[in-house]
């Protein structure tokens, strides 16, 4: 009897300790009924807006006797709902002031409204599918168990029906705003898009590798040996030869830290924060020895804004901290743009390994090429131009290890000979065989080495062609260094990076730090002056302009020294002078190697004018790929 007693209450006191439940039944379901009613509400208040737009375009298009297809695209694609999704990036109002027709203008910046207005009708529809198809609309086991865990202060009354209906509400439009934002990491089961990509070999160079004394995380960017996108990169493009992947090389030894963490039951994530405030993460993964490749997120990337990269290990099921009920309705309802400033602690538990700034490019590469406005300065081998996106330095010059991964080079199949000329070894043994000697203070009676060995009359040295100059000593090719011929002359680099591309600009391109990514802003420039020096123009340039000049003072020296010995040999037999010092000329001139005669003939900057091509070459940065190989065609030659 006393222990029936006991029991009852025992159970009594658990009675009287839960806290009673809202009848869920009757609180869930109106409460999506009330968030659906909005939705559709505002769905159809953006296809009013949308339809008042389209009118007062279609009244512009009839008054100017504009072609349909033209201004709207082939089934008016940039016009019907859903128009906003051809468009590759956002369309902006034009900034420049100038005279322009007013219902152009108008035209113009209705489109803009229309894309903005249609974009956020997609949105809306977007709403409704997840609360249409919410799982937990019909099915009430998780809200006790919410209900339970929220504190007592922070929870409604279980007999206010209403109370608990906006309770609900609140708990699905923060569920909702965050899954908008791209806060919650991809499924796990999502692959990341590797990609097999030939790195710079010189990074198995045990001299090459950085050493950390104490690796600690976060790591600082400079212990990033490379990485696409780069820290602090002005330019970056993600329409590249490979889509979609992205990746950072660390240490092996910093590398293998992140692989131990990562067993340990964490996960690899890419973090990308925009400068205005919005977080996406996408899946990453480790590749031994050194690299992490991570996905590049969607049509996330906005022309000109600065972007955070944070690698961060997290444990597997770790979400970001719900935000405040307020900020969540803003978002739900489109008045704030982004939600992501309310999780700056980011998600629980997570260890960071590195993070880096860099900016979105406002172009693609095709884009970028377009905007040359130009022309090639022959004297300077460089190319002259205007454009509001200069090239980033870190894309001409590298950064830390990494090499640079824009090149610039010249069509040389167009001038062909004269490249071969440049370098061939008949003009290396014209210009050092034989060693001159001085003669002029020689006395008459001692016979100078020509004299002797019979130089005078040898057929193969009077005729340079007629000597064996294919054994002659051979320079390496692509040479990156400058040799010394006999008689002083010299055989310039052959190598076409013997010289870098260099950039001038009248205004500096920024490297992209945190304090831009803190002001939130776009980072734009005005219209830059830009000279670019082609480091090999200018390498073929000043190689033909040496090698002319050395050929010249060749000529004038082998012409003088014969003459010299035949004044010499006359007064010995007290004979007449049997040549003249311009019959001798003209005979050198006759018996030059073709090598010689082909640059002596060159006619500077024509030979190099005629067809002249450049192409850009982009690799990805620290490797040996290229990512584009483009011809660039814009420059007005005759400038």
């Amino acid at each position: 009897m006393k222990r029936r007693l006991l029991i009852g209450c025992f159970f009594s006191i658990v009675q009287i300790q839960l806290p009673a439940q809202p009848n869920w039944a009757e609180v869930v379901p109106a409460a999506f009924s009330r968030l659906e009613q909005e939705v559709t509400d505002s769905i159809a208040a953006c296809r009013a807006e949308s339809a008042q737009i389209r009118t007062k375009m279609e009244a512009i298009i009839q008054k100017k006797g504009f072609t349909r297809e033209f201004i709207f695209g082939k089934g008016d694609k940039y016009f019907k709902e859903g128009m906003h999704k051809h468009f590759s990036s956002e369309p902006r109002q034009m900034l420049v002031a100038m005279e322009r027709d007013n219902d152009v203008v108008q035209l113009e910046n209705l489109h803009v409204d229309l894309y903005h207005s249609d974009k956020a009708l997609h949105r809306w529809f977007e709403i409704h599918a997840k609360i249409k198809n919410h799982p937990d609309r019909w099915r009430f086991a998780r809200w006790p168990a919410l209900y339970d865990q929220t504190p007592a202060k922070e929870r409604p009354k279980a007999k206010s029906v209403e109370a608990c209906r906006q309770w609900v509400a609140d708990q699905l439009v923060c569920e909702i705003a965050t899954d908008l934002s791209g806060i919650l990491p991809e499924k796990d089961a999502q692959k990341v898009r590797l990609t097999d990509l030939n790195f710079d070999k010189s990074w198995d160079d045990p001299g090459n590798q950085r050493t950390l004394s104490a690796v600690e995380f976060p790591l600082p960017p400079d212990a990033i040996l490379y990485s696409f996108p780069m820290n602090g990169q002005f330019n970056f493009r993600h329409d590249e030869s490979v889509p979609g992947a992205g990746y950072l090389g660390l240490t092996p030894y910093a590398l293998s830290l992140v692989m131990q963490q990562n067993y340990s039951g964490n996960i690899l994530r890419a973090r990308w924060s925009h400068a205005n405030g919005q977080v996406v993460y996408t899946a990453a993964e480790t590749s031994y020895p050194r690299t992490i490749y991570f996905n590049l997120p969607e049509k996330f990337f906005e022309p000109e804004h600065c972007y955070r990269l944070e690698l961060i290990l997290a444990p597997l099921n770790s979400k970001p901290t719900i935000p405040e009920q307020s900020a969540c309705w803003d978002v739900f309802r489109g008045k704030a743009p982004e939600i992501a400033q309310h999780y700056a602690s980011g998600l629980g538990g997570e260890i960071k390994i590195t993070e880096l700034y860099f900016r979105a490019g406002k172009y693609s590469v095709r884009e970028k090429l377009e905007t040359f406005d130009g022309y090639v300065d022959w004297e300077r081998g460089a190319i002259v131009y205007k454009t509001d996106e200069p090239f980033d330095p870190i894309e001409l010059y590298g950064a830390g290890g990494v090499k640079p991964f824009v090149r610039f080079s010249v069509i040389t199949s167009n001038f062909y000979n004269l490249e071969k000329a440049l370098y061939s070894k008949e003009l290396y043994y014209y210009l050092s065989v034989p060693l001159v000697e001085p003669l002029e203070r020689l006395p008459l009676d001692q016979l100078a080495v020509a004299e002797q060995d019979n130089t005078l009359d040898a057929p193969f040295v009077r005729n340079v062609m007629l000597g064996n100059y294919e054994r002659s000593e051979l320079v390496p090719e692509h040479s990156m260094e400058s040799f010394a011929l006999r008689g002083g002359y010299v055989i310039p680099p052959s190598s076409r990076f013997a010289m870098l591309d260099t950039l001038d600009t009248d205004t500096p391109v920024p490297f992209i730090t945190k304090t831009h990514f803190q002001r939130g802003k776009a980072v734009r420039l005005d219209t830059v002056a830009c000279t670019l020096f082609i480091g090999q123009l200018r390498l073929l340039l000043q190689t033909t302009a040496l090698h002319q000049m050395q050929i010249r003072h060749r000529i004038d020296e082998r012409v003088n020294f014969f003459y010299a010995l035949e004044q010499r040999r006359a007064q010995r037999s007290g004979q007449p002078l049997s040549v003249s010092l311009e019959q001798l000329r003209q005979q050198e001139m006759a018996q030059l190697p073709p090598a010689a005669k082909t640059l002596l003939e060159a006619k500077i900057p024509d030979v190099f004018a005629q067809k002249f091509t450049v192409w850009i070459n982009r690799k990805f940065p620290g490797s040996e790929q290229h990512t584009a190989q483009l011809e660039i065609k814009i420059f007005d030659h005759d400038h």
